[in-house]
């Protein structure tokens, strides 16, 4: 299990890399760019945290959305984690823009999917994005959604592929 997590993690590490410097706190573990980076708080400043209120409101916007609801149809999941999504302004200042709710598989499966993206326009808002779609062919073992809370619909999904075999 701490295995598929990591993988997980892996996966929705990447989603947030899109997103650009962007914090994840998944599963207890807080994800982050290298010291140093713009991507860092100020020293001493916290980040935000979502409430049980916000991961439910999160998994029933997720579970809500038409397209996560075609690629999950027919196949045996669990929600594995709710986590909070955070962008890093220019000037250092953390910004909760959403969660991230990770789906895993009972095991992989062939998806062919156009899966929803967004676009960001910089600004320091996130406000401006294009919404998108991006083509990929996997087997895939788990979904990251990302959820904007901010006009609470489902920002993006991305599929984690399956992972090599361990050796």
């Amino acid at each position: 299990m701490k295995i598929k997590m990591a993988i997980i993690m892996v996966g929705v590490i990447l989603v947030g890399a899109i997103i650009g410097s962007s914090y994840l706190a998944l599963a207890g573990t807080l994800f982050k760019p290298e010291p140093g980076g713009m991507g860092e708080p100020l020293p001493g400043q916290q980040l935000p945290q979502l409430t049980d209120a916000e991961k439910a409101k999160a998994v029933e916007i997720a579970l809500s959305d038409s397209r996560l609801q075609e690629l999950i149809a027919g196949k045996s999941y669990e929600v594995a984690f709710v986590g909070i999504s955070t962008f890093t302004t220019p000037d250092r200042q953390v910004m909760r823009i959403g969660a991230i709710v990770g789906i895993e598989f009972d095991k992989p499966y062939w998806i062919e999917y156009d899966y929803p993206d967004r676009e960001y326009k910089y600004d320091e808002t996130l406000s401006t994005y294009e919404e998108i779609t991006v083509h990929r062919s996997d087997m895939v073992s788990a979904l990251g959604i990302s959820v904007d809370l901010r006009d609470d619909k489902v920002a993006r999904i991305t599929a984690i592929p399956k992972r090599p075999p361990e050796q």
